[in-house]
């Protein structure tokens, strides 16, 4: 399938192949709930690698392990990791860094802090 989960034909419809093994190893999931993978193998059928949760574990999970577009890779980055660096080093006050690279002074303040850009 285009987006690296594997497809089966259960009882004749399509599901997805690890929340079928992860139901055959654990018993039915309630609706709505989630499985998600440990080891961020799409294709991995391992019910030792799997486990449910809910759509928040799933986007928790997603962040810690920065696998969601973040830096430049996210459309919406207003700076590059050159410049980020630029920013952690600079001197003067974030207002005056700020007007220095054509940003906010909030956005500076959380590049500093390390609330964002952390993997730079």
């Amino acid at each position: 399938m285009k987006n690296g989960y594997g497809q089966i034909n259960n009882e004749g419809k399509a599901a997805y192949a690890h929340r079928v093994a992860y139901e055959l190893e654990n018993g039915l999931l309630p609706k709505g709930s989630f499985v998600l993978h440990s080891c961020d193998n799409r294709k991995c059928v391992n019910p030792a690698h799997l486990f449910a949760g809910t759509f928040q574990d799933n986007m928790d999970d997603m962040v810690s392990k920065l696998r969601q577009p973040h830096g430049m890779k996210n459309g919406h980055a207003k700076l590059s990791d050159e410049q980020v660096k630029e920013i952690r080093s600079a001197t003067g006050t974030h207002r005056e860094i700020a007007a220095r690279f054509s940003v906010s002074q909030p956005l500076v303040s959380m590049i500093r802090s390390g609330r964002i850009w952390k993997h730079v």
